[in-house]
């Protein structure tokens, strides 16, 4: 199996700290042109992190998890569950695009009203996450990776400053030191 994407980004982190010893990484950018070409040619939405394996292409994180969850019998997520794994794709949706609108130079300052939508939006879903730790800090898969990659990417980016949860804080710096985390960590590669 290939993953592409690139080392940074939290939706990529997630599969290869879930495929850990299972993997071909292939860093990707979507800004770069040569790997723009690339996109094209293998992903419609042109958008990362995607795998290439004998099943061909597979594209967003979510979705390869349900896929290889399937395939592999792994434990399928209840309710509740699945909730708080969406409330984590949110939140980073809300950091990707406050970090790609700085960036950009779109909103430099983020002072832009759409930026103040979206810190209300990641202040509340963090509240969220933060009040029910319960349901990600016993499991590694996907819940607690999910969340980990979405912490440690608001820490290493500068996105928002989560470490006043309490539980969140906790439960980032009890992860910090597996293997496959210190393996995809960003910061030993930039």
């Amino acid at each position: 199996m290939k993953i592409y994407g690139s080392e940074a980004s939290p939706f990529v982190r997630r599969l290869r700290v879930l495929f850990f010893d299972n993997h071909e990484f292939i860093p990707t950018s979507v800004f770069e042109l040569e790997d723009r070409e690339v996109l094209k040619k293998k992903n419609p939405c042109m958008k990362i992190p995607f795998i290439e394996s004998d099943e061909g292409v597979l594209f967003d994180s979510s979705l390869i998890w349900r896929h290889y969850n399937k395939k592999n019998h792994w434990a399928d997520l209840d309710l509740s569950q699945e909730k708080y794994q969406q409330i984590i794709n949110e939140t980073n949706d809300s950091g990707v695009t406050l970090f790609l609108r700085k960036r950009m130079g779109e909103d430099p300052e983020q002072t832009s009203r759409f930026t103040m939508l979206q810190k209300e939006r990641i202040e509340l879903c963090l509240s969220h996450l933060d009040n029910n730790i319960h349901l990600a800090d016993k499991l590694w898969n996907p819940l607690g990776l999910w969340l980990y990659c979405l912490l440690d990417w608001f820490d290493y980016r500068e996105i928002y400053p989560f470490q006043k949860f309490e539980s969140l804080k906790k439960f980032w710096k009890e992860n910090q030191e597996r293997a496959e985390i210190k393996a995809t960590d960003p910061r030993a590669n930039s």
